[in-house]
This record gives structure tokens, sequence and C-alpha cells, in this order.
């Protein structure tokens, strides 16, 4: 039987096991920390009667093929689509003399 406490090859092997484990930690922590842009939700609603397209910001419990209402003289309003942009981000304003 092998005496584990005091062979020096376990606790090299061991050593650099926790070495490694604690490098790939650490990598697999830094890269779920990258931040995505903010995104917004765009929902699509379209007029059955004329084919009018309007966007707006999603609401809860929107989806697609729900009906919102009526829209022209019999046509009702339909959500076409949803979709995601990014928003877009406001430059940091420096500071500076206005005239």
């Amino acid at each position: 039987m092998l005496d584990t406490q005091n062979n020096p090859y376990i606790q090299f092997l061991f050593l650099l096991l926790l070495i490694g484990s604690t490098i790939w930690l650490f990598i697999q922590t830094s890269q779920s920390k990258k931040k995505e842009a903010p995104r917004k939700i765009i929902t699509v609603i379209e007029c059955s009667e004329d084919g009018k397209e309007k966007k707006r910001d999603f609401q809860e419990g929107d989806y697609i093929g729900k009906t919102l209402g009526g829209c022209g003289e019999h046509g009702v309003e339909v959500i076409k689509a949803i979709y995601t942009i990014e928003e877009k981000q406001q430059p940091a304003s420096k500071p500076g003399i206005t005239l």
C-alpha cells in the first residue's frame, strides 16, 4: 500500500491539481463577468386592415399573435414580431467651457 502522506510524488501531483483547478476557476469567473451591451425589447404591431406597422416598447404579457384592439374601420391590431436592439449608450459628457 502507498504511503500518500509522506510520498513526495503524490503531494506534488496534488499540488499541481490544486493549482490547475484554481487557474481554471479564475478563468471561468473572469469570462462570465464580461458585460453585454444593454438591450431594449421592441414589439411590432400591425393593423390587419391596411398593414400599417407601429413599434413600441415591450410590455409584460406581449406575445406574437396577440390581438390588441381595433384599427381602421374593421381591422384589428395584432402583435407581429418581438425583437431586441442594442441600446445606444450616452457618451460621457466631458467638462468644458460652454459659451
